[in-house]
């Protein structure tokens, strides 16, 4: 009964050595900065606008989001409607909205099936890693007939879309919502 009562305190303390890990890993700047500048290069950013969900627009008016190129070029198709690359028209009508996030489809392709094994750099704790590459593209509501459809329900619909692209293709597949923050 004793071993119930404290069984979370007990099973805790398997992590006290993931913890001491994590803070040497964030007091020791040598391990934090040894893989600065060694990763992919980013690429380029390409400027969209949409109508938000959250924020009312005057008629014309669409907020400023961005998203990656490569990303925009590959599932622009699936999202024509609700984002946009072409400038809403004359100055004013590009919106910059303060704190501002446009709701993303986050993309993950070429999932594992199988997990493998791998040690955390941070803590040091064993994971199962499923690898696979994430990408994320804006979108907002229905640019020709707003609030007609919820955040929700905008999401469902190019979820459906992006999920047909990207069935037969290698790997798995995965896509997730991101909602949009004001």
């Amino acid at each position: 009964m004793a071993g119930d009562r404290y069984s979370r305190i007990l099973s805790a303390a398997k992590y006290y050595a993931a913890i001491d890990n994590y803070i040497k890993y964030i007091t020791d700047s040598t391990k934090r900065g040894q893989n600065v500048g060694k990763g992919t290069p980013r690429p380029e950013s390409q400027l969209l606008y949409v109508r938000p969900f959250g924020v009312s627009l005057l008629t014309g008016q669409l907020a400023k989001a961005s998203s990656a190129q490569p990303t925009w070029t590959t599932y622009k198709a699936d999202v024509t409607g609700y984002t946009t690359e072409t400038s809403p028209g004359s100055s004013g009508e590009a919106v910059d909205i303060d704190n501002y996030s446009a709701p993303r489809l986050n993309i993950k392709t070429n999932i594992s099936n199988e997990g493998t094994v791998e040690t955390s750099k941070v803590t040091g704790m064993k994971y199962l890693s499923y690898k696979g590459t994430s990408t994320s593209l804006a979108f907002g509501d229905k640019i020709a007939d707003p609030g007609k459809s919820s955040e929700s329900a905008t999401f469902d619909v190019l979820k459906a879309k992006i999920d047909a692209r990207l069935v037969g293709a290698t790997g798995g597949s995965k896509v997730t919502w991101i909602r949009e923050k004001i």
